[in-house]
C-alpha cells in the first residue's frame, strides 16, 4: 500500500508541470461538467 502511494506520488510530481499546460483545457472541461451535473441531480 505504502509503495503504491508513493509510485502515485512520483507520478503525480512528475506530471504536475505537464499538467499545467493542459489545466487551461480541463478547466473548461471540468466546467461543464459541473454544469451537466448540476442539471442532472438538480443542485
Amino acid at each position: 500500500m505504502i509503495a503504491s502511494f508513493i509510485t502515485n506520488l512520483i507520478a503525480y510530481l512528475a506530471g504536475k508541470h505537464h499538467l499545467k499546460k493542459k489545466i487551461k483545457n480541463h478547466k473548461m472541461w471540468f466546467d461543464s461538467e459541473i454544469e451537466r451535473i448540476k442539471k442532472k441531480y438538480h443542485l
